[in-house]
């Protein structure tokens, strides 16, 4: 949250929301949205289908993953194969503008919280922050559907980088050079009802 609220960031609270819930999602009717709310994925989208290769929502719910981790954690609360998979090597090994950055999501229960722990092949430092947004958010809904506390969010990068031509952005924004917002423009977003997993997608659906 302060990393978001700083304004130097220029963080685009309206897209994260979209990315955020659009985990939930697949297809066309994801994209035009984020593409609306930041024009800059346009430069991502394949050329032939119109669509984003790497994109999370696609490859959680093209195979169910989601409600496969709950099924998972529902049976046996202390399993250790509670995963999300993201990159996919059929899928990732061509050329294009949008290779999944995320590997995998790993959920645990510990000491009656669910924790979890993202692996990611690479993290942009400056732009990268909008899939903190989404991946505690993410574990915030498991952990609503399994009646659990939130535990911690572990994130390892093998790659946490800065491009050259945001250095001078990003000494800025470490500065503070603006401080910080005033108020979190997200206190005013309607409460959805994630108490379950098919009222979940359901309202999500809605909202699309």
């Amino acid at each position: 949250q302060c990393t978001a609220m700083q304004k130097d960031r220029k963080f685009n609270f309206a897209y994260a929301v979209i990315e955020m819930l659009s985990l939930f999602m697949a297809g066309r009717e994801v994209v035009e949205p984020l593409i609306w709310h930041n024009p800059n994925m346009k430069n991502f989208q394949n050329p032939r289908t119109k669509l984003l290769d790497g994109s999370y929502a696609d490859r959680l719910t093209r195979f169910q993953q989601l409600a496969h981790v709950y099924s998972v954690l529902k049976q046996d609360i202390y399993s250790r194969r509670a995963v999300l998979d993201f990159y996919n090597s059929y899928l990732d090994q061509h050329e294009s503008t949008d290779i999944c950055c995320t590997l995998n999501i790993v959920y645990q229960v510990r000491n009656g919280v669910l924790n979890s722990t993202c692996f990611m092949r690479g993290n942009d430092a400056v732009w990268g922050i909008y899939d903190y947004t989404m991946f505690c958010w993410l574990q915030n809904v498991m952990a609503t559907w399994l009646h659990l506390d939130l535990g911690t969010y572990t994130h390892i990068a093998a790659s946490f980088h800065i491009y050259q031509d945001k250095v001078f952005e990003a000494n800025d924004i470490i500065a503070q050079k603006n401080g910080l917002r005033e108020k979190h423009p997200l206190e005013f977003l309607p409460r959805w009802d994630v108490t379950s997993p098919t009222e979940t997608f359901e309202q999500i659906k809605q909202f699309f």
